[in-house]
């Protein structure tokens, strides 16, 4: 993360996005794939000191989001402040109403428009 600070100009701080994202430091030195649930939260912060706006989560079930409602909370507000947006593909939206500005069900035809049916 720190290389990710040095390459972008985004103004946001190790310190900062290690306390805003509640980053665990022990963490932070392991592999990415070492780092448990907190990997999302890590690559975000990574993106989001390089500059990035637009974050998306790899598409889930209910049944594998339904313990990272926090994260993702936590996360949307993070990036919302700095501007960008949080996609988060999902069977069922029941699991983000509560954290979500905007829900697209994109099983509907009408989201495409009449020339996709």
């Amino acid at each position: 993360m720190k290389k990710a600070i040095k390459k972008g100009d985004t103004g946001h701080t190790y310190e900062e996005l290690v306390d805003k994202l509640g980053l665990s430091e022990c963490r932070l030195m392991r592999p990415i794939d070492c780092t448990g649930n907190e990997r999302w939260r890590i690559t975000m912060a990574i993106g989001l000191a390089e500059g990035k706006k637009v974050f998306c989560y790899p598409w889930m079930t209910s049944q594998e989001f339904k313990g990272m409602p926090y994260a993702a909370a936590l996360m949307g507000k993070v990036i919302a402040a700095d501007g960008g947006i949080l996609l988060i593909p999902i069977e069922n939206d029941m699991y983000v109403k509560d954290i979500a500005r905007d829900v697209i069900d994109l099983s509907k035809p009408e989201i495409f428009g009449p020339e996709a049916v």
